[in-house]
């Protein structure tokens, strides 16, 4: 039986809702309204959770793009809906393409590990 995927419509619908869903959690579980200021690994883990399930859903490596963008696309719509746009917000735009490989790394492992599948050896323990 072939592990089901989804199609990257709704991969991309996900990726936008958790990549944003990260940032508006952030407040609550932290204390800091942006998850980077934190000393907390919580960004990093977050991330990467949200990239290992989402890569767990994915049907091919082609559908790392669309899961980075749209985490990128989540974060970038939640600051700009709830957060204050000062003068560095270049630099934040920059920060969040710069904490997408954390992202595209658990979802291709993830991938790679649904893809391939967990084997159990046929007979017992060789010995």
């Amino acid at each position: 039986m072939r592990p089901r995927s989804l199609s990257n419509a709704s991969l991309l619908m996900l990726a936008v809702v958790g990549g944003a869903a990260i940032w508006a959690l952030s407040p609550r579980l932290i204390g800091f309204a942006e998850p980077w200021d934190s000393d907390s690994m919580y960004y990093l883990l977050a991330l990467a959770v949200l990239g290992s399930l989402l890569g767990a859903l994915a049907r091919g490596y082609g559908s790392l793009l669309v899961i980075a963008f749209g985490v990128l696309l989540g974060q970038v719509l939640h600051v700009l809906s709830f957060g204050q746009i000062g003068a560095l917000w270049m630099l934040g735009l920059v920060l969040l393409v710069a904490y997408l490989p954390p992202v595209l790394l658990a979802a291709a492992v993830s991938l790679a590990i649904r893809r391939r599948g967990w084997r159990r050896p046929k007979d017992g323990p060789a010995g």
